[in-house]
């Protein structure tokens, strides 16, 4: 097996994860991208979608007209089956302007592809949830390939667009996945 050594593995070069890596290289950091297509990201190939759901449990709440303590145990209940991934947001004292929401990802792409209609690979590809499809399934892989538990995964974000997709965080090693 090959040996490689960086420092930061970004997975998409789309423009955050381009950006995120040149800021990295910037200081030193040695840096790899992998991107399964082209380079520049959703917005740039196909139009900005968001590609991820970032839960705002007020909002469903009002949508789904109840109240956000049940929109909280429906979420909580699904992730106890196994059905969605509740990737809490980490944060720490080193800025207060932090996203606070968790993120929620369908853990299995499959099921993602049948609610959306999705019946081929050549589908999916034309359609702009192929991002979301891929993260969700990088997430899932990283997390089992590291032998990460539930609590030791989270993401990170700023309001200003600044994001890691995936951090893990074991005692004092943090590793970063975008």
């Amino acid at each position: 097996m090959a040996k490689y050594d960086f420092d930061l593995f970004t997975i998409g070069a789309g423009s955050g994860g381009v950006a995120g890596s040149r800021r990295a290289g910037s200081y030193g950091v040695k840096v790899a991208i992998a991107e399964s297509v082209r380079v520049g990201g959703t917005c740039v190939l196909r139009g900005c979608v968001p590609k991820k759901l970032l839960v705002y449990a007020s909002e469903f709440a009002r949508a789904f007209g109840t109240s956000e303590a049940t929109v909280r145990r429906w979420l909580e209940t699904l992730e106890g089956f196994y059905a969605i991934r509740l990737l809490r947001p980490w944060h720490a004292s080193i800025a207060k302007r932090q996203v606070k929401s968790p993120k929620v990802y369908l853990r299995d792409s499959g099921m993602l592809h049948a609610l959306l209609g999705i019946t081929s690979p050549a589908e999916l590809r034309e359609r702009p949830q192929v991002g979301a499809s891929f993260e969700g399934f990088v997430v899932e892989q990283a997390i089992h390939a590291s032998g990460a538990l539930s609590h030791e995964a989270y993401h990170w974000a700023t309001p200003q667009g600044a994001e890691l997709d995936l951090l893990l965080v074991r005692g004092d090693r943090r590793i970063g996945i975008e």
